[in-house]
């Protein structure tokens, strides 16, 4: 793996540790647009008792929010960002990320029981 993509997985493992300390299953990510984060999320699916809240779920709408704060298009922002996550994504995540178009996933380990990849 590249220099940048390891910086980048270091950064989502340590989101992923936050979600452990704040008793969420360890999952982190974060989505990369032109060398920047735009989104990051750990799972929140305890916290906030909604189970839609995984990590990648809390990035996506950050990044929405990115878009409508900057004057973005989604889609085209979307569609030259990469995800770095800790663990492949679930079905429901890597649904979502599919609708987004989003072009590459770097996952960090497979997820064999839940895995959508």
């Amino acid at each position: 793996m590249e220099a940048a993509a390891e910086r980048w997985m270091d950064r989502a493992l340590r989101m992923a540790r936050e979600a452990l300390e704040n008793g969420e299953v360890p999952v982190g990510c974060l989505m990369v647009y032109n060398n920047e984060i735009l989104g990051k999320g750990r799972n929140e699916v305890n916290e906030t008792k909604n189970a839609t809240r995984h990590a990648e779920m809390v990035a996506i709408d950050q990044v929405l929010d990115w878009c409508h704060q900057h004057g973005k298009d989604p889609a085209e922002v979307f569609a030259q960002t990469v995800l770095y996550v800790t663990v492949e994504p679930c079905i429901m995540c890597a649904a979502a990320l599919r609708l987004m178009k989003i072009p590459l996933v770097v996952y960090g380990c497979q997820n064999e029981r839940f895995g959508g990849c």
